[in-house]
C-alpha cells in the first residue's frame, strides 16, 4: 500500500481548533446574553425617547398649524365681511375701487392687493399698496387655478410666492362673491412674511424645523425664508407624514415617522392639518437631536459587551484546553491514516474515560481499514476505467444519433427528387450525400452498353460547389475493383492505398486527385450492378462507420430508384410511339390506296397536258383552269396526308389551339373510310355549330382515330368466324350546357360548358369487370399479335391532359358507347379566310437558293422571279458557300435546304455566318421536329419553310424575313 505524504493543508490552524471555538462560543453566549438584555433596554429607552419627541413635535405642529389658520382664517373672515357688507357687482367701478382700497387701509400689514373678477375672469378692479394700476394693466384670468377654484364656490388658497408686484412674500386668496348666486371673485395677495415671523418662534428642539404641503403633496413653504422659493412647488408624497395626510388620517391616528428629511439627514417628523385651508404643517426634528439619550446608552452596553466578551473568552479557552487534547491526538492520528499512512498510530495514552474508549475503538478500525484498503484501490482503479469506456461510449453515441438525423433528413429530402429527370435527381443526390457525410467528392458511375467500362455521368466537388462529367475506368486494367464491387454488398476502404480492393486505382485513379479513403456502393437495378456510387475523401483519412455504409445504401436504393423511373419514362415514351406505329401500319392500306387516288389526279392531267402539246392541239382556258384546279386539289390532299402521318409518327409536344372537333371529325372519317372494313357502316353527326375546344389538334385526331379503329375492330377481328362481319359505326358531337343536371351526372366536371364527342358500334360489347380495365397500359381483349393495349391508354391520358374525362357503356353482344367530355372555348374562337392567291408581296434583289432538287430548285426561282426578285441557284451547300463569298453583298437572302451532299444546310449556314454575322436564312426541310432543324435555328436562323411550300407561302416567308431589321 503506497503512502502519501501528509498534506500541511488538512492540519487545523490554531484559529479553527476546537479550544478556540469552545472560546468563541463562550464568548458568544456572553456577548448574546448582554446584548439581548441591552438591546431591551436601548429598545425601552428609545421607545420612551421618541414618544416624547413625537409629543414635542405634536404640540410644535398644532400651535404651527393653529397660528397659520387663525392667520388664513382672519384674513378671509375680512374679506367675507366685505361679501356682506357690500355688494361688489352692483357697484360702479369707482366704488369697487374705493370699497376695495378701504380693506387695504384697515389691514395694512394683513393685505398687499385684492382684485375684483366678473363671472367671465376678466379684472375689473385691481388695488395695490404699492402700485395704481391703469386700466390697460387688467386682464381675463380665466384659466387661473385661483378663478376656477372660487368660481365653482370653493375657497382658494395658494402656496407661498413672492409678489411680482409688491416683491412680499404673500399668498393668494380667492372666494366666490355672492348674494344667491355667485356674482364675482375676490382675490386677496395675503402678506405672509408677518405670519412666517410668527411661526419662526415656536422652536422644536435645536435643529428642529417645519414646512407646509398642500393636499396633492405640493411644496408650499419653509420655516426658512432664504429656502421658499427654492422648495415651491417641489412634490413631497414621498415623505411619509405627506403621505399619510394626503390619504386623509384622523388627528388621533397620527404617529411619528422616521425617514430622510429635507436635509437628507434621518429625522423624526409629523404632521398637522391647518383648519380652514387644504394644507398640513410638516415638522420634522433630527434624529441624532431626539435620541441623543439613547445613543449615550448604546455606547455604555458596548464597552459593557466588550469587558464581557474578555472574560468569558479566557474562561472558555482555558476549559476547552483540557478536553480537547486527547481529541487533537486522535485527529493527527486521522490526518495521518488520510494522507495514505495506515500504519500510523495513536500517540494519546489510555484512559479510562470517553477518549480512551473512543481511542481503542479506533485501533480496531484502523486494522479494518488496512485490510479493505487495497481491495478497495483496485476496485477504483476498475471503476475509473469503466466510467472511461462509458464516457467515450457515450461521447459515440450522441455522434451516431446526430449524424443519423442529418441522414435521415438528408434521405426526406431526396426522395421527392428521385421521380425528376435523371441529371437533376443525380446532381440533387451527389450535392445531399457530400454534404451529409461529409466528404470532397461524390461522384455517379454507369457501365456502358457492353459493360466494360463505367463511366462518370456526375462528380459534384463540395469545395468548389460545382458538377463535371469526367472520367472512365476500364474493368480490364482494375479486375479486383470491379470483382469486390459485384462479391460486396459496399467497398468501405479506410485506407485506400492500402486496402487490396482499391489500392489497385492509386496510381491512376487515387493519388491525382489526392483521395486518401474511399466509400464505394454498386448500384443495382433487377438485381444486376449498373453502377458505383463513389464517396471520396482527401487529404486525410477516415473511419467509415456501420451507419456511413447505411447511408451510402440507402442513397444507392434512390439512385436506382431515380435509374427505373428514367427507364420507366423512356419506355413509356418508346411504347407510345410504337403505339402510333401501329395505327399508321393499320391506315397503311388504306392510305396508299387514297394516296394512288390523289396521284392520280396529278399524273391524269398532267398526260393530258402533254398529249395536247404533242399533237399541237390547244385547251380552253376553261378546260386548263379546270387541269390546273385538279393537280393542285390533288397535291394539297397529298401534301395534307404527308404532314398528318408525320404528326402521328412524331414525339409531339401539346401546342393548344383553339379546335373546332367538327374539323377533326371530318379528317378522322376520311381516313376511316379508306382504313376500316368496307362492311362498317360510317355515320357521322357533326355538331350543328362550331364545336370549339382548347386543344392539340394533332392529339384530338389521335383520340378520335384510336376510338374508331378499337370499335371497328369490336366489330370485325373480334367477331366469331362464323358471325357476320361489319357493323355501323357512329360519331356523333354535341355542346352540352352546364348546369346542375349535367354536375350532378359527371361530378369530376368543372364548371362551364363542355363538348361531347360519342363513339358508338355495334360490336360484340364488353362485360363490367373488361370495360374496368380497357385503359390499363397493355390490357388488351384482342388475340395475340393484332394490338399492343395501348391505343386506348393513350387517348385516356391525351384527354385528362386536356382537363377531360371518359364514360364508357358496354353490353356482350350489345356494342359500346364512349363518350368523351372535354371543356369548351369559352372565347372569341376565329377561323382565317382563304387568301387572294392572285395578290401577292412583290419584292426586288438578289436571293441565293440552295437545294440539290432541281426541281425545287427552279420553281422557287420561276416564283421568286415572278414577284420580281432576282435569283442565283446553288446545287449544294459547298457550292453555295462559294457563291455567297463572291456575291453576300447584293445578296439580300439566302432560301437554304436543310440536307445537301458536300456540306449540309447547317454547315454551309456556319460558313455563311462567317462571312456576313448579319445574313438572313430562310430555311426550307420536309419535316420541322426535327432536331437538326431545332439546332440551326438556336444558331440564328431567321425563318423556316416546310416543304413542300406554295407560291404564297415561298412569297410571303420571304417578304417577312426582308422586312426585320
Amino acid at each position: 500500500m503506497q503512502k502519501k505524504n501528509p498534506n500541511p493543508g488538512d492540519a487545523v490552524p490554531w484559529q479553527r481548533s476546537l479550544a478556540v471555538q469552545l472560546s468563541w462560543t463562550s464568548i458568544l453566549i456572553t456577548v448574546a446574553t448582554i446584548a439581548a438584555v441591552g438591546l431591551g433596554l436601548i429598545w425601552i429607552a428609545r421607545s420612551a425617547q421618541r414618544n416624547s419627541a413625537f409629543l414635542v413635535q405634536e404640540k410644535s405642529s398644532e400651535a404651527m398649524a393653529q397660528l397659520i389658520s387663525d392667520y388664513v382664517i382672519n384674513a378671509v373672515a375680512s374679506l367675507q365681511l366685505l361679501e356682506h357688507i357690500k355688494n361688489l357687482d352692483r357697484l360702479p367701478p369707482a366704488g369697487q375701487k374705493e370699497a376695495l382700497e378701504s380693506i387695504i387701509i384697515q389691514n395694512p400689514s394683513l393685505f398687499s392687493q385684492l382684485t375684483f373678477l366678473d363671472l367671465s375672469g376678466t379684472e375689473t378692479v385691481k388695488v395695490s399698496r404699492f402700485h395704481t394700476f391703469l386700466p390697460g394693466e387688467l386682464g381675463n384670468v380665466a384659466a387661473e387655478p385661483a378663478f376656477r377654484t372660487a368660481f365653482a364656490g370653493r375657497l382658494y388658497v395658494s402656496p407661498v410666492f413672492v409678489s411680482p408686484d409688491s416683491g412680499l412674500l404673500s399668498l393668494r386668496i380667492a372666494l366666490p362673491v355672492r348674494r344667491s348666486r355667485i356674482t364675482g371673485v375676490l382675490t386677496a395677495e395675503v402678506n405672509a412674511l408677518e405670519l412666517w415671523r410668527k411661526v419662526m418662534q415656536i422652536r422644536i428642539g435645536q435643529s428642529g424645523y417645519a414646512y407646509l404641503v398642500d393636499k396633492d403633496g405640493r411644496f408650499v413653504a419653509y420655516q426658512e425664508l432664504s429656502t421658499v422659493l427654492q422648495r415651491f412647488g417641489e412634490d413631497m408624497r414621498r415623505i411619509p407624514p405627506v403621505a399619510e395626510f394626503i390619504l386623509g388620517a384622523a388627528g388621533d391616528k397620527r404617529r411619528p415617522h422616521q425617514y430622510r428629511g429635507l436635509t437628507n439627514e434621518s429625522v423624526v417628523g409629523t404632521y398637522a392639518p391647518i383648519a380652514g385651508t387644504d394644507w398640513a404643517v410638516i415638522v420634522e426634528w433630527p434624529v441624532q437631536e431626539a435620541l441623543a439619550g439613547v445613543r449615550r446608552m448604546q455606547w455604555y452596553l458596548i464597552a459593557l459587551g466588550a469587558l464581557g466578551m474578555l472574560v468569558a473568552g479566557g474562561c472558555g479557552f482555558w476549559i476547552s484546553r483540557r478536553l480537547v487534547r486527547p481529541m487533537r491526538a486522535l485527529t493527527v492520528t486521522v490526518q495521518q491514516m488520510a494522507a495514505g499512512d495506515l500504519s500510523a498510530e495513536l500517540a494519546e495514552e489510555e484512559r479510562p474515560d470517553e477518549a480512551g474508549v473512543l481511542a481503542r475503538a479506533f485501533r480496531r478500525m484502523q486494522a479494518e481499514l488496512r485490510m479493505l484498503y487495497g481491495n478497495l484501490e483496485q476496485q477504483v482503479r476498475e471503476l475509473r476505467r469503466t466510467q472511461e469506456t462509458l464516457r467515450q461510449s457515450e461521447e459515440e453515441q450522441r455522434q451516431n444519433a446526430a449524424r443519423l438525423m442529418r441522414f435521415q433528413a438528408t434521405l426526406l429530402e431526396l426522395t421527392e427528387h428521385a421521380y425528376s429527370d435523371l441529371e437533376t435527381a443525380l446532381k440533387r443526390i451527389t450535392e445531399a450525400a457530400a454534404r451529409a457525410l461529409p466528404v470532397e467528392r461524390v461522384s455517379v458511375w454507369l457501365f456502358n452498353s457492353d459493360r466494360s467500362a463505367i463511366l462518370c455521368q456526375d462528380l459534384y466537388l463540395l469545395n468548389e460547389n460545382r458538377h463535371e462529367k469526367s472520367g472512365t475506368l476500364f474493368s480490364s486494367r482494375y479486375p479486383r475493383y470491379f470483382k469486390a464491387l459485384e462479391n460486396s454488398r459496399c467497398i468501405a476502404a479506410d485506407e485506400a492505398h492500402m486496402d487490396p480492393r482499391t489500392s489497385e486505382l492509386s496510381m491512376d485513379y487515387l493519388e491525382p486527385f489526392n483521395i486518401f479513403s474511399l466509400l464505394d456502393v454498386p448500384i443495382r437495378l433487377q438485381g444486376r450492378i449498373v453502377g458505383v456510387l463513389c464517396h471520396e475523401k482527401i487529404r486525410d483519412l477516415v473511419r467509415w462507420t456501420i451507419h456511413d455504409q447505411d447511408f451510402a445504401i440507402a442513397i444507392v436504393n434512390l439512385i436506382s430508384l431515380a435509374l427505373e423511373s428514367a427507364e420507366r419514362r423512356k419506355l413509356e415514351a418508346q411504347l407510345i410511339q410504337s403505339q402510333k406505329m401501329e395505327a399508321i401500319g393499320t391506315l397503311a392500306g388504306g392510305l396508299a390506296h387514297d394516296f394512288n387516288n390523289m396521284l392520280a389526279g396529278l399524273t391524269g392531267p398532267v398526260s393530258i397536258l402533254k398529249y395536247n402539246l404533242a399533237v399541237n392541239q390547244t385547251l380552253q382556258p376553261k378546260e386548263l383552269s379546270r387541269m390546273l384546279d385538279m393537280m393542285d386539289e390533288a397535291g394539297a390532299r397529298a401534301v395534307a396526308m404527308v404532314r398528318q402521318l408525320l404528326s402521328l409518327s412524331r414525339r409531339h409536344e401539346i401546342t393548344l389551339t383553339t379546335v373546332d372537333l367538327n374539323q377533326t371529325l371530318k379528317s378522322v372519317m376520311k381516313i376511316c373510310m379508306n382504313t376500316l372494313d368496307k362492311s362498317i357502316e360510317l355515320a357521322p353527326k357533326p355538331c350543328d355549330k362550331k364545336a370549339w375546344v382548347m386543344g392539340d389538334s394533332t392529339q384530338m385526331e389521335q383520340v378520335l382515330l384510336n376510338l374508331c379503329i378499337n370499335a371497328g375492330h369490336a366489330m370485325t377481328l373480334m367477331r366469331a368466324k362464323d358471325e357476320k362481319q361489319g357493323g355501323r359505326l357512329s360519331v356523333a358531337i354535341q355542346v352540352l350546357p352546364g348546369g346542375s343536371h349535367f354536375h350532378v351526372a359527371h361530378p369530376e366536371a368543372a364548371q362551364g360548358d363542355y363538348v361531347q364527342l360519342s363513339v358508338q358500334d355495334t360490336g360484340v360489347g364488353m362485360d363490367a369487370k373488361t370495360v374496368a380495365r380497357i385503359f390499363d397500359p397493355f390490357f388488351t381483349t384482342k388475340e395475340q399479335g393484332q394490338g399492343t393495349g395501348l391505343g386506348l391508354a393513350v387517348a385516356y391520358n391525351i384527354v385528362k391532359q386536356h382537363l377531360g374525362f371518359i364514360d364508357v357503356y358496354s353490353e356482350p353482344g350489345c356494342g359500346t358507347t364512349v363518350n368523351v367530355y372535354l371543356p369548351a372555348y369559352q372565347g372569341a374562337a376565329t377561323e382565317a379566310g382563304r387568301p387572294d392567291e392572285n395578290r401577292l408581296p412583290h419584292g426586288s434583289g438578289l436571293i441565293l437558293v440552295v437545294d440539290d432538287e432541281e426541281i425545287v430548285r427552279e420553281v422557287a426561282r420561276t416564283i421568286l422571279e415572278k414577284c420580281g426578285y432576282e435569283v442565283l441557284l446553288a446545287h449544294d451547300g459547298q457550292e453555295g458557300v462559294e457563291l455567297f463569298a463572291r456575291r453576300h453583298q447584293e445578296i439580300r437572302a439566302v432560301v437554304l435546304d436543310m440536307v445537301m451532299p458536300r456540306k449540309s444546310g447547317k454547315d454551309a449556314f456556319i460558313e455563311m455566318q462567317k462571312i456576313d454575322p448579319d445574313l438572313k436564312v430562310l430555311l426550307a426541310s420536309g419535316f420541322r421536329l426535327d432536331e437538326r432543324v431545332e439546332s440551326v435555328l438556336s444558331m440564328g436562323v431567321k425563318d423556316f419553310i416546310q416543304k413542300p411550300y406554295s407560291m404564297r407561302q415561298l412569297v410571303e416567308s420571304l417578304h417577312r424575313l426582308l422586312s426585320e431589321p
